[in-house]
């Protein structure tokens, strides 16, 4: 387990590093990189771009709760470190599509399709999350975020097929290579710590 959370890190950094952070840079004057020209104030977005980042900033605030609880509830230490890795790096994803949509001028959110997220859990199974704790609590944990995972990455596959803005883009194929990775760390904790639904 050690090697695959060893290896979330590094594709964290890869994250960072698209997100056009100073972690990036060797110049640590220079402040933070981003890709779009001092002089340029705004970002374009199409219609898919804008409704990728505002569906997908509900999905992350919902996997950083879910990340968090697993802080306090959960029993199994690979679970705590992996959700920390989680909560961190889409804290940050977080940021950097709110600042996406305000430099375009777009709103953060819409409640004609941020509902529609793939893969977000339902009020009730928040509920169950927020009432389990220890082995119970890791089982539910597995299974929601592998679910929520797998949403996301077909969100992201979307707005790589549809989407034009080539920085919204490349985030997406990051979501896809780095949140295909925690899947497959949470299926080698899920057989490791025995946690399949009904074990």
């Amino acid at each position: 387990m050690r090697l695959n959370l060893k290896s979330l890190a590094i594709s964290g950094l890869v994250i960072t590093c698209i997100l056009g952070t100073s972690a990036c840079s060797d110049d640590k004057s220079s402040g933070p990189i981003n890709p779009v020209s001092s002089n340029q104030s705004a970002i374009e977005l199409s219609s898919q771009d804008v409704m990728f980042l505002q569906m997908m900033i509900p999905h992350h605030e919902q996997a950083v709760f879910m990340s968090d609880l697993a802080q306090t509830q959960a029993d199994s230490d690979a679970i705590k470190k992996l959700a920390k890795a989680i909560s961190i790096t889409q804290k940050l994803e977080r940021s950097k599509m709110r600042e996406w949509l305000t430099e375009a001028g777009e709103p953060l959110s819409s409640d004609g399709h941020s509902m529609g997220a793939e893969g977000m859990l339902s009020e009730q199974e928040i509920l169950t999350l927020r009432a389990a704790n220890g082995k119970a609590f890791d089982k539910l944990f597995v299974k929601g975020m592998t679910a929520h995972h797998k949403g996301a990455i077909e969100m992201a596959r979307d707005e790589v097929s549809s989407g034009q803005n080539e920085k919204v883009k490349a985030f997406a194929v990051a979501v896809i290579a780095l949140q295909g990775a925690e899947i497959v760390t949470l299926k080698a904790i899920q057989k490791l710590h025995d946690l399949k639904s009904g074990s």
